[in-house]
């Protein structure tokens, strides 16, 4: 074999490592893309006024409204289902629904912040889903959303115009 064949042997294998070298990291980068949400207190306040929707195989749209008191509900097909929801350790948020209890573990895309994935704990399924809104969920107000009361601060201000 010629010098110069040996030249573009040695070439062709150094631009196949490099091919190979990065579509392993390509691989790597798409499975990093996600950045898992852990920490029992994180969860609590992720899941806190949350409103989340997720679009079906069928093209459907369910959403999901979450309430920091553990309760929330979601929206399928015209039915509203009460579901409740709790934190297990410190990573799996599990939801129950109509006495069927399913455990997930999240993540957060770091290129697009709304969206989020679900895998879940027992069966591996994986599902997407997008954060519509937040609710601020400081100090929620347990008294009034049990009686359907609400509370309204006015300041009052004398009258320029009423004479005394």
């Amino acid at each position: 074999m010629n010098a110069d064949a040996r030249q573009v042997r040695i070439a062709g294998g150094i631009v196949a490592l490099v091919f190979m070298a990065s579509m392993i990291c390509t691989a790597a980068s798409a499975e990093d893309d996600w950045m898992p949400l852990t920490g029992a207190a994180t969860l609590r306040e992720f899941m806190g006024g949350l409103t989340a929707e997720r679009t079906l195989p069928s093209g459907d749209v369910i959403r999901g409204e979450y309430r920091v008191d553990g309760t929330g509900v979601l929206d399928v097909l015209g039915a509203s289902i009460r579901r409740t929801w709790e934190i297990q350790g410190e990573d799996q948020l599990c939801i129950t629904a109509e006495g069927e209890t399913q455990c997930v573990r999240t993540a957060r895309s770091t290129s697009q912040p709304t969206l989020h994935r679900a895998r879940v704990v027992d069966s591996g399924d994986m599902y997407k889903f997008t954060i519509m809104n937040r609710v601020a969920t400081a100090r929620p107000d347990t008294f009034g959303q049990h009686w359907g009361l609400k509370l309204t601060v006015t300041p009052v201000v004398k009258n320029p115009f009423v004479r005394n």
